[in-house]
């Protein structure tokens, strides 16, 4: 496990997943057998949303993973609809319904 980063999560974010409003494909389609989300949001452990755009869940997970445990902290990618407009409720955190919200929790949070 790396070191605890104090960079907020949305700098994080754009430096292993992309830039605000990254495109993966034109046409809304990703590789084949991989889930992606268009239009994806990410939210941070306070439910606030700090980063947005497609997101490939197959091929960055183990990324994001890595990314929640050397912060030390959870946080959300979820799909654009409702989120985008309506937010994250702590209930949908607290229990993400599966194919909509992946919470990306720490394996182990880290001390200051």
């Amino acid at each position: 496990m790396g070191e605890q980063t104090t960079a907020p999560l949305a700098e994080d974010l754009c430096k292993r997943i992309g830039y605000y409003g990254r495109m993966l494909s034109g046409i809304k389609q990703g590789p084949k057998g991989h889930v992606c989300f268009f239009n994806a949001c990410a939210f941070d452990k306070d439910l606030t949303q700090v980063w947005w755009g497609d997101v490939d869940l197959t091929a960055s997970a183990a990324d994001l993973q890595a990314l929640a445990d050397t912060r030390g902290e959870t946080f959300y990618i979820t799909r654009e609809q409702p989120y985008r407009w309506d937010g994250l409720s702590k209930d949908e955190a607290k229990n993400p319904e599966e194919g909509r919200v992946v919470a990306f929790r720490a394996k182990k949070a880290v001390s200051p």
